[in-house]
């Protein structure tokens, strides 16, 4: 039987020198795997916290797009300035900065206006036609009643549209006449020799035109080469215009 030796101190110290540096390679370990750990865990929340935020900027095509104003016309410019017919004006209008793109130009088409040249009236499509006699009323009077010796006598001729529509008068084989009679016998036509037309033109309804026709105080029955004086007495004097006649009027030579 072997005999039992007690230990001595260098082998207790060995031992615990031992058991010191085992403890702090545990604890050197222990925090090493703690470390991984929780950067393990602290990169896996940081990707989940990234994977759920909401991005910012919308990626709907042209969500910063400003649309371009509506170029309007003042409709004061018309009283300035005239646009011919096809004519078109172009407006330029800058892009919003926000859109990214560059500057573009709006064409406006205006159309044209009607003037007061482009609406001429229409002509009137009711022909005017010469005054009937029913519709045309014809007086003729003196200037005087008595004529002195030597004295030319004149005559006022008066004629009226009494229709209800215009008509025209006096066309060239229509003049007005003048006769002078004494009895039954006529002593002066003053279309034989020196005719006047009534002066061309429209009559409305109610209208009347007024003409001062002079006697010479001669006689041209016999020919506008064969004149002689009228005597002294009574005549009577009747105006005729495009075939319609006066009344006849007294009037007297001295």
């Amino acid at each position: 039987m072997s005999e039992f030796r007690p230990e001595t101190d260098s082998v207790y110290a060995k031992r615990r020198l031992t058991l010191v540096v085992a403890l702090l390679l545990v604890l050197a370990l222990a925090f090493v795997v703690g470390t991984f750990v929780l950067g393990r865990q602290a990169n896996s929340g940081s990707s989940q916290a990234e994977a759920t935020v909401t991005p910012s900027i919308s990626t709907a095509p042209f969500a910063n797009f400003s649309a371009r104003p509506t170029p309007s016309i003042d409709p004061s410019a018309s009283a300035s300035a005239s646009v011919a017919p096809s004519q078109s004006v172009t407006v330029s209008v800058p892009a919003s900065p926000s859109a990214g793109v560059s500057s573009a130009a709006a064409t406006v088409s205006v159309a044209p206006t009607p003037s007061a040249a482009a609406t001429s009236a229409k002509p009137s499509s009711t022909a005017l036609v010469a005054c009937a006699a029913s519709d045309l009323q014809v007086i003729v009077a003196p200037s005087k009643t008595v004529y002195a010796a030597g004295e030319q006598p004149s005559f006022r001729v008066t004629y009226t549209n009494t229709g209800s529509t215009p008509c025209t008068i006096a066309a060239e084989s229509a003049p007005v006449d003048i006769q002078v009679t004494s009895g039954s016998a006529r002593v002066y036509t003053k279309s034989m020799c020196t005719p006047s037309n009534a002066p061309k033109g429209q009559l409305q309804p109610g209208a009347a035109q007024v003409g001062d026709y002079a006697w010479d105080r001669n006689i041209n029955v016999l020919g506008c080469n064969a004149l002689k004086p009228a005597q002294k007495g009574s005549y009577w004097v009747v105006a005729s215009v495009q075939g319609v006649s006066s009344q006849r009027v007294n009037f007297v030579l001295q």
